[in-house]
């Protein structure tokens, strides 16, 4: 069985903490925001070329540019897009901010893929006729095509991303709360503040 829980990056050395006194051992930790925009990146018809993600939350929408395995751009916008529609002209206001950013740095150069996290499709393609007009022939990709009940699923399927963008920060944690533990049938999966950690049940022995 698996579990996702948030909290305060507080919470998490507290939980591995806690959970380490009960046996449950860390196995991962990673950034829940980078494995989104990882997750995004790899929606985009071609990865390798510049990408302009928009990672959209119950309480801020993230703008980013993603290139080169690197964010060359990130600004948030504070607000549930998904239910405030009016935050749309804030949103393109950024679109159109992080796109000269990339123009000017690439000497030129335009963006011509979108993609688009935690919207459900209809949204999207609500959202890719307004673009059309600060960002001609690009193309706006939803990273599922799910029903609007479901796009918060898309952070979820997220925090499994692996790639150069999902970070495993494991490393950082005292090293007998992020080893693998044995023996165990239970699995425990965390995600707290922007980090996700995958916690297993076992014995006291374990491998570096």
């Amino acid at each position: 069985k698996e579990w996702l829980l948030a909290g305060t990056r507080g919470l998490v050395r507290l939980l591995c903490r806690r959970l380490g006194e009960r046996n449950l051992l860390v196995r991962r930790v990673v950034s829940s925001e980078l494995c989104a925009f990882e997750q995004a990146r790899r929606a985009a018809p071609d990865p390798a070329q510049p990408v302009l993600v928009l990672l959209v939350a119950e309480g801020s929408t993230a703008v980013g540019l993603v290139h080169a395995g690197r964010i060359l751009y990130q600004e948030s916008i504070q607000g549930d897009l998904a239910a405030r529609a009016a935050l749309g002209t804030a949103l393109l206001h950024e679109i159109r901010t992080c796109a000269s950013f990339w123009k000017k740095k690439s000497r030129g150069g335009g963006v011509t893929q979108v993609v688009v996290l935690g919207l459900p499709k209809e949204r999207v393609e609500l959202l890719g006729l307004s673009l059309a007009t600060i960002l001609p022939g690009c193309s706006v990709q939803c990273v599922r095509a799910e029903p609007a009940a479901d796009a918060r699923l898309d952070w979820l399927e997220a925090q499994f991303a692996t790639g150069e963008l999902a970070l495993d920060l494991t490393f950082f944690l005292p090293r007998r709360r992020r080893a693998l533990a044995w023996g165990g049938a239970l699995a425990l999966i965390v995600t707290v503040a922007g980090a996700f950690t995958l916690l297993e049940s076992g014995s006291e022995e374990a491998r570096a």
